[in-house]
């Protein structure tokens, strides 16, 4: 009975150290290779680390342009990045070996300017499986100047190498030689056992896609998948492949229109292709992201950002743009571009030119604008690159219960949330954002004030300032989770919320019974969105050459948004009702 119980002990011990940190994907680097100032603006590298809550932004010299891919330690700390040409350490010099990936008349060509490779996105890190020291580094390697790649090759990376620095022990292994689609990186998604990986690349002009799975013992090419559609000319660059947050759901974005495929975590197989032809919606070069809840897709189409509701019925007919380009430059125009999902569960997006900037997708989780879209809503200390980190879920558990779940590892949850103040006149609001992984069935939350929620991601007011310690606690039928975290909760402000334009104002905020806005031009119409965006509706407004009055007692309170319409503009803010 003894030697049963400690058998126990350290099963559990082991899923615990498997499931508890996760944070492969904590460090971000955007940016080149020195730092100078050029035409005002600092050149080099920036660092963007998910340790912090905001993430911290530094500037760093790095010794390559362009990083393509990063990978960090289970705790966080970066291991190593690259541009497809060489393989940088963590204190941002090239690693031993880490030379010569992608050899050849390309890599001679461009990766001794020195130059990135040139391939969109053509790199992903895997941990390997049941290890803690070894990593994997999948590429794409090109054979001519077109661009094309022909091979899918990996290296791998010993973390201990070089008193701590890490080496790179295995370099440019062939895994498959065909023609893979340049504008498609390598994309990646957890087996159904919650171990080994599926990586997936799509080929050139058709509807094939090449698997590789990875597992503790091997990397074994799969084969290649005809997903049973004809498609449209595949040939344009610079869009991105993106399987949803749960693995269940894969999406091959270009300009020409979208791909979504499901996808068997189990079995590595595709299957139930639909197709979004872009002629019916704008298109152009941009990206795909997910919300963490694997509910909404966000395509990003140079001008505009799209999000579609993947439980809807007609998942195309529910698309609404979130947001349009409001023509910001810095220095260049700051147009959508490709999109990651973050740790902290925001989205960011890269722009289209060399810019210093990222754009926020807040709020991904939330339907219509409640999504809140951030336009350059980041300052980089130096010019960014075309390209960001491209990260699979780390995060991602196994199917409990399904076919392949022959390991023994249980989905245990993980409690995780993040924290914001609604607005910074109503800093008592605060907006708790779920951010829990390995399949939490149930959430408690305890604001510390004696008030509590089941809510997933709640909406809380406080009463008065202070220090509060707030705790989630997550559970499945597996384990339960806390975490939790002290926040400072300052004094309500009784200051007028003015808009940009500085045309129009909304007060008292927080509000009442009664909303007062004060406008230069008559209000065609009103509209109010509670925080999912749900549209709310039957107010009475009373309108005067000052502007309008809008009884709003029956609304419960929380925060809400406020989108004004006259004949020659929109404007929109949010308020909070008491």
């Amino acid at each position: 009975m003894k030697n049963v119980t400690l058998l126990l002990y350290f099963l559990l011990a082991y899923q615990w150290s498997l499931f508890s940190q996760v944070k492969h994907d904590y460090v971000w680097p955007f940016g080149y290779d020195s730092i100078q100032f050029w035409n005002g603006l600092y050149e080099g590298g920036s660092l963007v680390n998910f340790n912090t809550s905001p993430p911290t932004i530094t500037l760093n010299d790095f010794a390559t342009d362009y990083p393509f891919a990063s990978i960090s330690d289970k705790n966080g700390n970066l291991i190593a990045f690259t541009d497809g040409c060489r393989i940088v350490n963590r204190n941002r010099g090239l690693m031993l070996n880490g030379d010569s990936l992608n050899p050849g008349e390309v890599y001679n060509h461009y990766c001794n300017l020195p130059y990135f490779y040139p391939v969109v996105q053509p790199c992903i890190f895997l941990p390997k499986p049941g290890n803690d020291s070894l990593y994997y580094l999948f590429h794409l390697r090109s054979d001519d100047h077109f661009r094309n790649p022909m091979n899918l090759l990996y290296s791998v990376i010993d973390v201990r190498g070089d008193n701590g620095n890490g080496a790179v022990v295995r370099k440019n292994v062939e895994l498959l030689s065909d023609s893979i689609y340049l504008g498609q990186f390598v994309t990646a998604t957890k087996h159904a056992n919650g171990r080994d990986w599926w990586v997936v690349v799509t080929r050139t002009f058709h509807s094939e896609m090449h698997v590789t799975l990875v597992t503790a013992d091997t990397v074994q090419y799969m084969g290649m998948q005809d997903v049973g559609f004809t498609e449209v000319d595949y040939r344009y660059c610079c869009n991105q492949t993106r399987f949803t947050p749960d693995g269940s759901r894969f999406f091959r974005n270009h300009p020409g229109g979208m791909l979504m495929l499901d996808f068997d975590r189990c079995s590595g197989m595709f299957s139930n292709p639909v197709y979004w032809d872009y002629n019916t919606m704008p298109s152009g070069s941009g990206g795909v992201s997910i919300s963490h809840n694997n509910r909404f897709l966000y395509l990003t189409t140079g001008g505009s950002i799209h999000q579609l509701d993947l439980k809807a019925t007609d998942i195309l007919s529910s698309r609404v743009i979130v947001a349009e380009y409001d023509g910001f430059m810095s220095p260049e125009p700051t147009f959508f571009f490709h999109a990651q999902l973050g740790p902290d569960g925001k989205i960011y997006i890269l722009t289209t030119t060399n810019n210093d900037i990222l754009h926020v997708i807040h709020h991904p989780d939330k339907k219509g604008i409640a999504c809140n879209v951030e336009q350059h809503g980041i300052k980089l200390p130096a010019r960014g690159s075309f390209f960001e980190p491209n990260f699979p879920n780390y995060r991602l558990g196994p199917i409990d219960g399904s076919p392949c779940d022959t390991l023994g590892i249980d989905n245990l949850p993980v409690a995780h949330f993040r924290l914001d103040v609604v607005d910074t006149l109503a800093p008592q609001l605060m907006e708790f954002t779920d951010l829990s992984y390995y399949e939490p069935a149930t959430w408690h939350w305890d604001f510390g004030d004696g008030a509590t929620s089941q809510d997933t991601s709640p909406v809380h007011l406080y009463q008065a300032p202070g220090l509060y310690s707030v705790c989630l606690t997550v559970c499945n039928a597996n384990a339960c989770d806390t975490a939790c975290q002290e926040i400072e909760v300052k004094a309500l402000s009784s200051t007028t919320y003015q808009a940009v334009e500085e045309e129009w104002s909304l007060y008292p905020n927080p509000a009442g019974e009664t909303l007062h806005l004060q406008t230069e031009t008559a209000i065609e119409t009103l509209r109010i969105f509670d925080a999912t965006g749900r549209e709310m509706h039957s107010f009475s407004v009373t309108q005067s050459k000052e502007g309008a009055t809008v009884q709003i007692r029956q609304l419960p309170g929380g925060l809400y948004y406020l989108v004004l319409r006259s004949k020659e503009k929109v404007w929109s803010g949010k308020f909070v009702k008491r």
